[in-house]
């Protein structure tokens, strides 16, 4: 089996979607393992449940476009493919992006200059 984006119980935005229910892009829904085929796309998909209740677009085996409000009764799949994990980062990678925000920071007011001045002052390569 491929590689998968998400993981059973995953909040994931929809990035794709097929023709005909592209208002479900940019929806956040969750996810719900294990994952398996998706018969109409022959994709690795999970069964999803949108984190806000509204209309959903759901393509039919037929090829046809219902509007359905999706639970997870309603037994509806979403490829994985098609799918960005949301998930919140790890402690260190949080750390990290703090830093290089501070870092641009000073940067943009003068407080300091830029690595790449200092690295080129000792003669070495950052």
């Amino acid at each position: 089996m491929a590689r998968l984006k998400c993981k059973d119980g995953d909040l994931a935005l929809v990035i794709y979607d097929t023709p005909g229910s592209q208002q479900n892009i940019g929806k956040v829904v969750q996810v719900l393992g294990p994952a398996t085929m998706v018969i109409r796309t022959q994709m690795i998909g999970w069964r999803i449940k949108p984190l806000f209740p509204a209309p959903w677009g759901v393509t039919q085996l037929n090829g046809s476009i219902g509007v359905e409000v999706v639970d997870w009764n309603s037994g509806v799949f979403h490829e994985d493919e098609w799918l960005m994990p949301i998930r919140p980062l790890s402690p260190d990678e949080t750390w990290q992006e703090i830093q290089s925000e501070i870092d641009k920071y000073l940067v943009d007011v003068g407080a300091v200059a830029p690595l790449a001045i200092w690295s080129s002052r000792l003669g070495c390569r950052v």
